[in-house]
């Protein structure tokens, strides 16, 4: 039939039966829309390179980490504030300027659909090497396809049940290491973090599993989808990880810190055995050696008269393990158990807080290696609740810290006369190392060369090993009090531990030790002269011939220097308090 006399003049031109036919041709025409096909164009044609290598990357860290179940684990530091914004933003550009069968599908959809990318890619690639014509990519489909998501899924799978296994059977171990700083970061395990990124493994890979287990046994196959639609889905994914670190923070923090600072009783731990009651240490001033934990242990004991410092001494026993006691960080010592370690302390009662404090004052805790903060959370975390609350969250710990270069050297004076100076790395004579003493070859200089020496060998080594403890424990790496403090980190809150500078004691030690009585909640009492008013924080001209040369002063200055850096960032970054007679870049004064 013949069109209406109407309908044929608008038939005339093109789009004269369309009415948008001309706004759609403007629109297509701008250099916006242009600009926008473009950008699809080559986020579709990066997109498969990049999804693939991801899926390959992701993996191979997985599979990384859950090896770690069968070897020395290390700690991974989050912070999932950036990643979350970033993934929340790029999603949301995608979704705003992006196809949705490309860009936001791929989102979603970006770890089932990796495989089929990455085999795509290599297909071609292998094609173009062959010099072969072209076929459709998925010619070799079962062996490319179907073979190897379905090795891949079970060998994760099967590492991934038996890292399970392993943490599921000894879960205090496996978790004990989790910390977390804030709301946005976290110190996992490199074993638990493993279990959750093979976790997302699995579920993400199954689509791929079953659709090639069903075509290998001639059912059809099912759409590879791994999320619902829907525009929620992946800014869930965003802030998951936020949420999940949000409520580590709450659980092991903000709520550790309410129930301290709404109870009204002491720092005092009372632990009953079966024979007594007895208090147990809430206070230890871990060190450092040689940095006057003696002049402090005297001066607390003397003007803060509610501390008990363990006195109590058995027979045959020396009276230097009333200050010293070593119960954590000598294994002889540590096998006597607790019953010995608390009779060296007075009575106490369980269900009534007189305001005593245990106190340890061992100064080789800070440097005695890994275990010892491992066995005082792990020990003091099987004490039953004292005077309603953890007791593991009652113990307070006390750093005193001097200039590094000095700390060695009177190290030195003092091992090399009881003959035991760490002489590891150094070339002596038979007689030298059987009488250090009597030694007129070793000098401080020689051996403080050596030493930087050693731990230069060592670095190199195992470069991503800390120097201390795995190069060594005293002597010169005594001092790296940046790593030490870490250690105690890992195990307890920032906030119950206090940096003592020695300069400051020597300084003005009534008024440290007011202060730090304040911050262990004690009393301090000024009654006569204290100990540290005798001190020398320099002992470069101690009793003894040997000096320290200027060269050598310089040498260990720089030495020290990035650790020294790292211990104010430390300081600075978490809750420890610093004891601010002197302000904190004057720690160490030259």
């Amino acid at each position: 039939d013949a069109l209406p006399q109407e309908e044929s003049l608008l038939a005339e031109s093109p789009g004269s039966r369309d009415v948008g036919y001309e706004l759609r041709n403007k629109r297509a025409s701008s250099g916006w829309n242009r600009f926008m096909w473009g950008w699809s164009y080559w986020h579709v044609t990066w997109s498969n390179p990049i999804n693939g290598y991801w899926f390959v990357a992701y993996v191979a860290a997985a599979m990384y980490m859950l090896l770690e179940t069968f070897f020395a684990k290390d700690i991974v530091e989050l912070n999932v504030l950036y990643p979350a914004i970033h993934f929340a933003v790029t999603t949301t550009i995608l979704f705003v300027i992006g196809p949705q069968s490309t860009m936001w599908r791929g989102c979603q959809d970006r770890f089932a659909f990796a495989w089929v990318r990455l085999m795509a890619i290599f297909d071609s690639c292998e094609k173009a090497m062959k010099e072969v014509k072209a076929a459709p990519w998925n010619s070799s489909a079962y062996m490319e396809l179907m073979a190897p998501p379905i090795v891949i899924f079970l060998s994760v799978f099967g590492l991934w049940s038996y890292s399970f296994a392993n943490c599921a059977l000894d879960y205090q171990t496996c978790v004990e290491d989790v910390s977390s700083n804030s709301y946005v970061s976290a110190k996992i395990p490199t074993q638990v973090m493993g279990l959750f990124l093979g976790a997302v493994i699995l579920v993400s890979m199954f689509p791929l599993f079953r659709c090639s287990m069903s075509n290998i046994m001639g059912y059809p196959m099912y759409k590879f989808r791994v999320l619902p639609g829907g525009a929620t889905i992946p800014y869930f994914l965003a802030v998951a990880p936020v949420l999940i670190l949000g409520s580590m923070y709450m659980l092991m923090v903000v709520s550790d810190s309410a129930s301290t600072s709404t109870t009204s009783y002491s720092s005092q731990i009372c632990v009953a055995s079966e024979s007594s009651q007895n208090l147990a240490p809430s206070v230890f001033v871990l060190g450092c050696s040689k940095c006057a934990t003696t002049s402090l242990y005297q001066d607390m004991t003397t003007h803060m008269p509610q501390i008990d410092a363990g006195t109590h001494l058995g027979s045959n026993e020396s009276s230097v393990m009333e200050k010293d006691k070593h119960f954590f960080d000598e294994e002889d010592v540590y096998s006597q158990g607790w019953s010995w370690y608390t009779s060296r302390y007075s009575n106490c009662s369980t269900d009534e807080d007189d305001g005593t404090v245990g106190a340890d004052f061992t100064e080789t805790y800070l440097e005695s290696g890994a275990m010892t903060a491992r066995k005082m959370k792990a020990d003091y975390a099987q004490v039953a609740p004292s005077h309603g609350e953890e007791a593991y969250l009652k113990l307070k710990f006390v750093v005193m810290l001097r200039d590094p270069v000095d700390r060695l050297f009177s190290y030195y004076q003092s091992a090399k006369a009881d003959n035991t100076l760490d002489i590891e790395g150094c070339d002596l004579s038979t007689k030298c190392e059987e009488d250090l003493s009597s030694c007129t070859t070793l000098t401080f200089d020689s051996w403080a060369y050596d030493q930087v020496e050693r731990a230069s060998a060592c670095e190199k080594a195992d470069s991503s090993a800390d120097l201390w403890p795995s190069c060594g424990d005293t002597g010169l790496f005594g001092g790296l009090y940046s790593q030490q403090i870490e250690e105690y980190l890992t195990f307890f809150n920032a906030s119950q531990i206090a940096v003592v500078p020695m300069e400051a004691y020597t300084s003005d030690a009534p008024q440290l030790l007011d202060n730090l009585a304040s911050w262990l909640g004690l009393d301090f009492v000024r009654d006569g002269m204290t100990i540290a008013a005798d001190l020398s924080t320099s002992e470069e001209t101690s009793a003894g011939s040997d000096e320290m040369a200027s060269s050598t002063r310089s040498m260990l200055g720089s030495f020290y220097e990035p650790y020294v850096k790292d211990l104010y960032d430390v300081i600075s970054r978490t809750d420890i308090t610093f004891i601010d007679i002197i302000s904190l870049q004057d720690i160490f004064r030259r």
